[in-house]
C-alpha cells in the first residue's frame, strides 16, 4: 500500500478508488504498460511458485513438529492428571 504524496491532508484523500466502467481495447494499453504489466505476472507467477515448492519442502518437517507437540501436550495432561489423581483422596 503507499502512503499518500506528501503534503495532502487527511480531508483531501478520497474515500473511494475510482472504478473503471469501460472495457479498454488491448491496443489501447500502451506496449510500455502491457509490458509492465506482463512482468508483473511472470513475477506473480514466480512468487507463487517459490511459495508452494517451500511448502512442499516445509511439509515433513511441519508434520514432525505438529507431532512432537501433539505428544508433548498429550504426555502433559497425563501428568496433570495423574497429579489430580495423587491429590483426590
Amino acid at each position: 500500500m503507499t502512503s499518500p504524496a506528501p503534503g495532502l491532508l487527511l480531508e483531501q484523500i478520497p474515500l473511494n478508488a475510482p472504478v473503471l466502467s469501460a472495457v479498454i481495447a488491448d491496443s489501447d494499453i500502451p506496449a510500455v504498460v502491457q509490458a509492465a504489466l506482463e512482468a508483473r505476472a511472470l513475477e506473480k507467477a514466480a512468487f507463487l511458485a517459490l511459495a508452494d515448492e517451500l511448502m512442499v519442502e516445509l511439509r515433513p518437517e511441519v508434520a514432525r513438529l505438529a507431532t512432537e507437540l501433539l505428544r508433548s501436550s498429550i504426555h502433559q495432561v497425563w501428568l496433570n492428571r495423574s497429579r489430580l489423581d495423587q491429590e483426590c483422596p
